[in-house]
């Protein structure tokens, strides 16, 4: 993350075609957090303390405009 100047990653659940079985190629998600759940998303963060708290309200603005 460092060499590319980035302060987060997010990795998705899903392949680009949005397949209910991935093939382990697209099984990044479970690599790097071992969740093996059929729906998530991780988000690394470099440096930050994440703020949970903040989720709902940042789920409601993008519904609601």
């Amino acid at each position: 993350m460092e060499r590319e100047s980035l302060d987060a990653y997010i990795i998705s659940g899903t392949d680009p075609h949005n397949s209910e079985y991935l093939p382990a190629a697209w099984k990044q998600r479970q690599w790097i957090s071992g969740f093996t759940g059929s729906f998530g998303t991780v988000v690394v963060l470099k440096k930050m303390k994440p703020d949970f708290g903040q989720i709902p309200v940042i789920l409601y603005r993008r519904k609601n405009n």
